[in-house]
Order: C-alpha cells, then structure tokens, then sequence
C-alpha cells in the first residue's frame, strides 16, 4: 500500500503486488499479502511497474476507465425524475391522492463486474401509489427483473383477482396484477436497461367503499395500462 489509510469502497483501490507471486504453487496455510493503492496515487504507476510490469499499468487504466464510464452512467441515470413517469396519466382520486411527494434517488455499490444498479422512487402524498425505475446491466436484465416482479408475487391473487396479465417479452415483458379484495395491484415492464415497478395500495378508507366502486378492477387496470404506455414514451425519448 502506498500508506496505512483503511478500505472503505474496495472498488476504489487496485492490487499492485501480491507476496507470494502469482503463478506458483503454496501451502493451504500460507498467509498472503496484497499490496493496494489507488488509480490517482501519485506512486500507483511505479508501482505497477515495480510488481506488474507496462502490461499491467495498460490493463489497470482500462479497468480504471471502464469504473469511470460506469460512475458517469449511474451518475446520469440518478437524475432522472421518476414523477415524471406518474405524472400527464390522469388519477382516479376515488382510489388515489393524485399529489406527489419529492423523487428520491439512490446509487449501490458496484457488483463484481462494477455495474452501479441505481433506483429511482417517487410515491403519491399517502404512498397509496408507488413507482420505481431500476437501472441494468442489460436490456435482457431489465426484462427479466420486470418479469419476475409479476411471476414472483402470485400472492397477491385470490379467486376476486379482477386481472393477471402479462407483457410479452419483445414489449418489455412484466405485467399487472389487480386484486380488488385485498386492495392491491402491481405493474411492471422494462424499456430499454430500465425495469418499472408501480405499487398500488389501498388505504383503509378507500377499502371501506370499494363496495360502492363498482369499477375498482377496471379503473385500476386502465389506469396501470395508460401508466405503462406513458412510461414507456417517457423512457424512450429520454424527456424524464
């Protein structure tokens, strides 16, 4: 290391020597010592020449811009408005307060393959009506996240489910789940590296004159349909 300062984010930090050498063969029990720094040390390129060689220095700096490139992605997706997929669809305010909280943004940590998911939420003023945009490594990701986020949640159906319907993959794949007794309904479909999740919950108030809402199963399935289409304009066009 180039001095004692502690791991926080290992990502941060590259292996520039290793005692014993890679290569050779050790006892089970030896201790091994991995010497770090990070890519914008001041000694980090000596370093790697000292233990790795010119190879190793062209390989680091492509590991260090690909964790670039990811960070400037994640830093851009992480300003988008996810409101922005709830609002211009019209709310039945029978069912839900049409009033919308502050968006609220977070960024993981980097996976193995230094993929940073960021999720995106944004909730009406009783949280009755909750959406979130997930970011992927993949299209095919983002498919299967939507997917299992409808096939995952078979609890939600009694034998007064309204619908079960699902999205086929070439339009995102995902689907909507409404379930009148209960007073719960779910939609979920992908664009593009992004998976979309709207929870729909109902409020105790509005469970106790549902009664008197004839046409709770189809609004809500409307009103999860035009979500969806919007949703999917919004993300494609990139206005969000």
């Amino acid at each position: 290391m180039v001095d004692d300062r502690s791991v926080f984010i290992k990502s941060n930090w590259v292996v520039v020597s290793q005692d014993p050498v890679p290569g050779i063969t050790v006892e089970r029990a030896t201790q091994l010592k991995l010497g770090i720094a990070k890519p914008d040390d001041e000694a980090f390129d000596d370093l790697l020449t000292a233990n790795q060689g010119d190879e190793g220095i062209l390989r680091n700096r492509l590991v260090e811009q690909d964790r670039q490139a990811a960070d400037a992605r994640a830093e851009e997706a992480k300003e988008r408005d996810p409101c922005t997929l709830l609002n211009g669809v019209s709310v039945d305010t029978r069912l839900f307060k049409s009033s919308l909280q502050e968006a609220k943004r977070d960024i993981a940590e980097p996976d193995e393959a230094g993929f940073k998911q960021v999720t995106l939420a944004c909730a009406n003023d009783d949280e009755g009506l909750v959406i979130h945009a997930i970011t992927h490594p993949s299209a095919q990701a983002a498919i299967d996240d939507a997917i299992g986020n409808v096939a995952d949640h078979q609890g939600f159906l009694t034998n007064n489910a309204f619908t079960v319907e699902r999205y086929a993959p070439e339009v995102g794949g995902g689907g909507a789940i409404v379930n009148t007794e209960i007073g719960v309904g779910r939609l979920a479909y992908a664009v593009g590296e992004w998976s979309v999740m709207v929870e729909a919950m109902f409020s105790d108030e509005i469970l106790a004159r549902l009664d008197k809402i004839r046409d709770t199963g189809p609004t809500v399935s409307d009103f999860f349909g035009r979500l969806r289409d919007h949703g999917r304009v919004v993300i494609t066009d990139g206005n969000w």
